[in-house]
């Protein structure tokens, strides 16, 4: 009876080191990618400034609200913090 403890304890130990969790990759999806591109050439389409938009970066709009609603999702503006991309980029 006194080792069964410490063998549950050897194999949980065991069990829980057997495997390492998987690390998040940071290689976006061409979809993904696709969609960023169309949400910051949507927000050029709101932009009241008048003047050539195409060398501005598409993170510049992650504060940028259009009818309410934000211009870029959040998986958007992260994607952007990883890929710097500018307008003209994404036409």
């Amino acid at each position: 009876m006194g080792s069964w403890p410490r063998l549950a304890a050897v194999a949980l130990l065991a069990g829980c080191a057997a495997r390492p969790a998987p690390t998040p990759t940071a290689t976006p999806t061409p979809d993904l990618a696709a969609e960023c591109c169309r949400q910051c050439v949507d927000a050029t389409k709101s932009d009241p400034s008048g003047q050539d938009l195409s060398m501005l970066a598409c993170s510049e709009y992650a504060s940028e609200q259009i009818n309410g609603r934000p211009a870029l999702t959040l998986s958007c503006i992260d994607w952007f913090d990883t890929n710097p991309k500018r307008v003209l980029d994404c036409r």
